[in-house]
């Protein structure tokens, strides 16, 4: 609905635009004209102003603004009252001469002088507005009072306005109601409107949505387009007057016609939810269109909303965007975040975190809470800016107090880990809560978490089951394990092994690998049959999911051949429905040889179909075939771009690959800075070969400063993930005593660990240790020992293994990516 404005400049003129106007054309000129005419040319000053409003309005003759300044300008000449105000609208507007609001100013004093209502109603707009003249607002409203007072409608109307705005006057709205009151008895149009509004929304009076239409249609009858507008909403809506849809369209569709931009919105709005016509894509998109050309903001950002994400027949990514960055630069906090997600996520422009970080700050600047949280999103990954926990607690703490679900979730995630913040898990049970109770499902799984751990909360089965059943609700797979187990085990609830069954096989349809391993081992022979036949039979009906779900059992079962074969066919099957996860596994079939014939090329297409549907791993899985020209002509620009992409979505192996691509020299410039992000996002992330990365850029002074200290923490986080690599770097300082005190027994249990995973270095070194040795290998005497072994060239980044789906990091941060 349109708003109530705070001054309204627009002036009731008599005169016509000069675009309007049509040449002087002795054909339409009556015998009354003439003899007016006759009149002015003998130096009547009447005549002469007579003949201006003659030409002015296109009354007797054809309209005519050059002939209306002249016929003015002779009778001003005359000091003629009426004349001279209308000599300055004319200046003022440029109104068949150019404009000059000096001059204007000039001939309105002169007739305000001589107490010309309108010129005083005219001139106290150009005093408050500083138009032709220094702005003076005391000034302004004196004039305007001098009108009202001998009841110009005009000026009573924008003293209503200046008095609602506290423009040069106290804020009062029942002032303002009574100043518009005034203008609309007269029948003054705007004030009709504005009066109209004061009803409807309760300001300056009580709520009275009946007197709120007649005013709205005293003024949409004299042509006002937002009195049409806001009727046409009562007619639909039935509030105030009868349901009259037709009436209400008819109404809407004639201000939008007309130009109105709220009503071409919200006609808009009636075709997209068919409201009295048909549901039109096209008529919505058309009207939105025309609206949006006018600013009008609401539209510009429904306009990219349908273009980003809401109709998929109009998505066009670029355009989007252009229309955010329109509404965004008008200040609208909702797309100056929705620009800022576009920058972040590298959607329909290329990803720059400066852009990002800038977008989200002016949004939050608003207490925009989407836009918070996300700063603290970005403080916490590093990303635009220097990873800073603390600030990144500031943002959610900001957010969750806006009661945004997702930043109470990662409040309550660092509370619970201690980033940025005393660690305390009773604020991050009770912020857990909070998300939860909004419909937050990783929240709501937490939740139950902590009551059936005592983690922050007494220890509570009853209430865990509660929580478990509100997330697995929403389908979260672990959710809806442990709420299987409970019927088990009997924790919280009467034990039910039936529902124990059905709640594991649910979680297993959702990804859960352990709920498989659960079902295995609480179901007979028989059981498993039974359920495989069902699952048989709906994949053989040709639902997608449940084809994926049989592809996966034989891809768990025992590795055969047949048992392949079987996986990739109803992988396959279900892949060429559209199902995303079915698509990933039959380009990795193909790209391994597993179940079919190694196939690279087919391999890129189904990864990339998947990766148009956002799966992550295909798209980190196309990166690496593009990196590497694998079944596809190499394209670094292309695989930095789909590796951003996952690492956006928190693909940790494509987090570290985008690491390793920025620090090499296949990109142009080098960005050190993103890469040191990425990679230590990949490595808190539990990523072990990002950890070692990372502990060995941190030793080498790699993109950073040298950090022994933190170097040897990640080293230790990468042993803890048996990564031999870091187990053999960490047996060499505990030999050679780096950052470490000097232990030989230390260093050979290092030693042992990676030769026991295969590393021929650690295996040698284990050797030398054993006999109590200290010199490197081959007698190779290093002056000054680093850190060992150095990380070597990028070569083809390790594909995870396909049995293992990537899991969320427990307590992580949750990005929002799509309102």
């Amino acid at each position: 609905m349109p708003t109530i404005p705070s001054l309204i400049s627009t002036l009731p003129f008599l005169l016509v635009p000069a675009a309007c106007a049509a040449p002087a054309n002795d054909s339409h000129q009556t015998d009354e004209f003439r003899k007016l005419r006759q009149k002015a040319e003998q130096g009547n000053a009447d005549a002469q102003n007579r003949l201006g409003n003659r030409y002015a309005q296109g009354t007797g003759t054809a309209a005519n603004p050059e002939q209306a300044f002249h016929w003015y300008g002779k009778a001003a000449e005359q000091n003629h009252l009426a004349a001279t105000t209308s000599l300055g609208i004319c200046y003022l507007q440029g109104l068949g001469t150019a404009p000059d609001a000096e001059k204007a100013v000039r001939y309105l004093l002169r007739a305000a002088h001589r107490e010309s209502p309108r010129a005083c109603a005219i001139l106290g707009v150009c005093y408050i507005q500083g138009n032709g003249t220094e702005q003076n607002l005391q000034t302004g409203i004196s004039y305007l009072r001098k009108a009202a007072a001998k009841n110009n409608p005009s000026a009573q109307h924008n003293l209503g306005a200046c008095y609602a705005a506290g423009l040069g006057l106290p804020q009062d709205e029942t002032a303002a109601y009574s100043w518009y009151a005034k203008a609309a008895s007269q029948g003054y149009a705007p004030a009709q409107y504005n009066l109209g509004l004061y009803h409807e929304h309760g300001k300056g009076t009580p709520v009275d949505l009946r007197t709120a239409a007649y005013w709205y249609e005293q003024a949409a009858e004299q042509g006002n387009t937002d009195a049409a507008t806001s009727l046409a909403v009562l007619c639909l809506n039935g509030t105030g007057t009868p349901q009259d849809i037709p009436k209400g369209l008819a109404l809407m569709r004639r201000a939008a016609e007309q130009g109105n931009p709220q009503a071409q919105y919200n006609l808009a709005l009636c075709y997209r939810e068919g409201k009295g016509v048909p549901k039109n894509t096209a008529l919505v998109r058309a009207w939105l269109m025309r609206a949006a050309e006018q600013n009008h903001i609401a539209s510009q950002y429904l306009l990219a909303r349908t273009c980003s994400y809401e109709e998929s027949i109009l998505h066009n990514s670029e355009e989007a965007v252009s229309w955010y960055r329109k509404a965004a630069e008008q200040n609208h906090p909702e797309s100056q975040y929705e620009l800022g997600m576009n920058y972040y996520t590298a959607d329909g422009v290329s990803n720059d975190p400066e852009q990002a970080i800038a977008w989200f700050e002016k949004a939050a600047a608003q207490n925009h809470p989407k836009a918070l949280n996300m700063l603290g999103v970005c403080y916490t990954q590093g990303y635009g800016v220097h990873p800073d926990p603390h600030r990144a607690v500031e943002h959610f703490s900001r957010a969750a107090a806006l009661n945004d679900p997702t930043a109470q979730y990662n409040l309550a995630a660092c509370l619970a880990t201690g980033s940025g913040i005393e660690p305390d898990l009773q604020k991050a049970a009770l912020h857990y809560r909070e998300a939860a109770m909004q419909g937050h499902r990783e929240a709501q799984y937490r939740l139950a978490t902590s009551y059936a751990t005592g983690s922050g909360l007494p220890q509570d089965w009853e209430q865990a089951v509660r929580w478990y059943r509100v997330a697995a609700q929403q389908q979260h797979p672990e959710a809806l394990r442990q709420l299987g187990l409970c019927y088990a085990e009997g924790k919280g609830i009467t034990p039910d092994d039936r529902q124990a069954i059905l709640h594991l096989q649910e979680a297993v349809k959702q990804g859960s690998t352990a709920a498989w391993n659960d079902l295995c081992s609480r179901q007979t022979a028989s059981e498993q049959t039974h359920d495989f036949n069902t699952l048989l039979r709906h994949a053989e009906q040709g639902e997608p999911e449940s084809m994926y779900q049989l592809a996966e059992i034989y891809a768990r079962s025992t590795s055969t051949a047949r048992n392949m074969d079987q996986a990739f066919r109803w992988y396959l099957r279900a892949a060429e429905q559209g199902h995303p996860q079915a698509q990933n596994k039959t380009a990795i079939c193909y790209g391994k040889g597993s179940g079919t014939q190694a196939n690279a090329r087919k391999a890129v297409e189904w990864h990339t179909k998947a990766a148009h549907q956002g799966h992550a791993d295909s798209r980190y899985r196309l990166a690496v075939c593009l990196q590497w020209g694998i079944g596809t002509a190499a394209d670094i620009p292309a695989a930095e771009h789909h590796y951003r992409q996952a690492a956006n979505q928190g693909h940790p192996q494509a987090q570290r690959n985008l690491a390793l691509l920025l620090e090499s020299h296949a990109l142009s410039p080098r960005d050190h800075e993103q890469a040191l992000q990425w990679i230590t996002s990949a490595a808190e992330h539990n990523d072990a070969e990002a950890q070692y990365t990372l502990g060995t850029w941190l030793a080498q002074g790699t993109c950073s400063t040298p950090d022994a200290d933190a170097a040897l923490h990640w080293y230790f986080k990468a042993a803890a993930n048996r990564h031999a690599g870091a187990q053999n770097t960490l047996g060499w300082h505990f030999q050679q005593g780096i950052s470490v005190p000097q232990s030989l027994k230390q260093a050979i249990d290092w030693y042992s660990k990676a030769a026991q995973r295969g590393d021929s270095t650690a295996l040698l070194r284990l050797a030398i240790a054993a006999r109590g040795g200290t010199c490197t290998p081959a007698g190779l005497l290093q002056t000054n020992p680093a850190p060992e072994p150095h990380p070597p060239a990028p070569t083809q980044p390790r594909e995870p293994a396909s049995s293992q789906p990537l899991q969320p990091q427990p307590d992580g941060i949750h990005l929002r990516t799509a309102p």
